[in-house]
């Protein structure tokens, strides 16, 4: 067939609009692989040129990169100052690579990364050599199959982290005394799945939206909470009309009435009633548990103040174990300047006071401070201690005149 000039040009117009569009369909975004950055245990930096700012023992990643660290340096800090690790891994059940491999490691700390697709976003595990008390800290760790994953390796600490969308949120195999805490752990198929080992600590954590909040594949025994009145983790239900250890008394204290029986050898016994939070105030933390969002604590010496949000015309709460050591007891409260009643718990101690208070919201400022009982000033006092003297001395007399008459 010959084509004419307009067929020709027709023609050719249409194959560079399917070579677009086969382009477009194929190659989207073809982010490149980087070689994998290697913090070696001699503790120098392979290859050159990563961006990785070195100071001693502290590694700082300068910017985001596509790709994996591997670490095998005791006692390093390796800090991801906000940035992100992007795997490769294009989603669905398909999964590969591992964004920071932290192998045969003693004291080595993991913190403020962003971290998504990889098969694993962080792996704490034994090889070879040791592997024990490493921390993942304050780090985003979303759609990856496993959030972190541990292997034979013990004493580690996985808190403070965001931990969304994944296949499962921690994977922890062969392990033992593990602390997971303060995590937010969200969307995820599994939230925390146990494997063999035993002897785990789960607390303080926030499971909300997880398919499946925990899953053993061979049965363990583990530990969800830390006993009354510090509580073990929220799952986002409950009721909470009664108080005390044994959830017997009346008035609520932010702990759910019933437990959360998890396997045959997991409960939850004092599942918590709303977000947890702690917060750092000179030396000394304030935890608050609260179905609000709340800002961050702030101190000025003599007040605390902080923030709660929530939905307009709902019912919030707050409950809150404030050092002695910072702000000792009688409070005054007061949400938006208004003044409110508060319920000093029972499970106060020598060194926490718990306290219970209610309000509506929307977004509200509270400001709790300390009310001292009123002391009269001391030159106020010598002006009453003198008076009376005075008053005293005025009474003998008059007896002693009138005495002295009748004789």
């Amino acid at each position: 067939m010959i084509l004419d000039r307009h067929n020709k040009r027709t023609l050719a117009l249409y194959l560079i609009i399917m070579g677009t569009l086969f382009a477009v369909a194929f190659n989207v975004r073809d982010v490149k692989a980087e070689n994998t950055i290697i913090i070696w245990s001699d503790g120098h930096v392979s290859p050159s040129g990563s961006p990785i700012l070195q100071d001693g023992n502290f590694y700082t990643l300068t910017r985001d990169y596509n790709g994996s660290i591997s670490v095998s340096r005791d006692n390093a800090v390796v800090d991801g100052a906000g940035h992100t690790l992007l795997g490769s891994s294009p989603g669905g059940n398909l999964f590969s690579g591992t964004g920071i491999d932290v192998e045969d490691t003693t004291n080595t700390t993991v913190k403020n990364f962003v971290i998504r697709k990889f098969e694993s976003g962080v792996d704490v595990w034994q090889q070879f050599g040791a592997s024990s008390s490493n921390c993942v800290f304050n780090s985003n760790l979303t759609d990856n199959k496993y959030g972190v994953h541990i292997l034979r390796s013990n004493n580690n600490e996985v808190r403070n982290n965001s931990i969304s969308n994944n296949q499962v949120g921690i994977y922890i195999m062969w392990a033992t005394n593990e602390h997971i805490f303060d995590n937010t752990i969200t969307g995820s198929i599994i939230g925390i799945q146990f494997n063999l080992g035993g002897g785990n600590f789960v607390y303080h954590n926030n499971m909300l939206s997880n398919s499946q909040q925990f899953s053993e594949v061979i049965a363990t025994s583990n530990t969800l909470d830390l006993g009354y009145p510090l509580g073990g983790n929220y799952y986002g239900s409950g009721n909470d009309y009664c108080s005390g250890a044994s959830q017997n008394e009346s008035g609520s204290d932010g702990i759910c009435d019933h437990p959360f029986v998890i396997t045959a050898n997991e409960t939850d016994h004092y599942p918590l009633m709303g977000y947890y939070h702690v917060y750092p105030v000179n030396q000394d933390l304030v935890e608050i548990i609260s179905n609000s969002t709340t800002s961050t604590v702030q101190f000025n010496g003599s007040e605390i103040s902080f923030k709660v949000t929530g939905s307009s015309w709902t019912f919030g709460f707050c409950r809150i174990a404030i050092p002695k050591s910072l702000l000792d007891e009688p409070y005054v409260i007061l949400v938006n300047g208004t003044q409110v009643q508060y319920t000093l718990l029972p499970c106060s101690n020598s060194t926490h006071n718990y306290i219970f208070f209610t309000y509506h919201h929307s977004t509200e400022q509270i400001t709790i401070a300390h009310t001292a009982i009123p002391e009269f000033p001391s030159s106020l006092m010598l002006v009453v201690l003198m008076i009376s003297i005075m008053l005293a001395v005025t009474v003998c007399r008059v007896k002693s005149a009138k005495f002295l008459e009748h004789e």
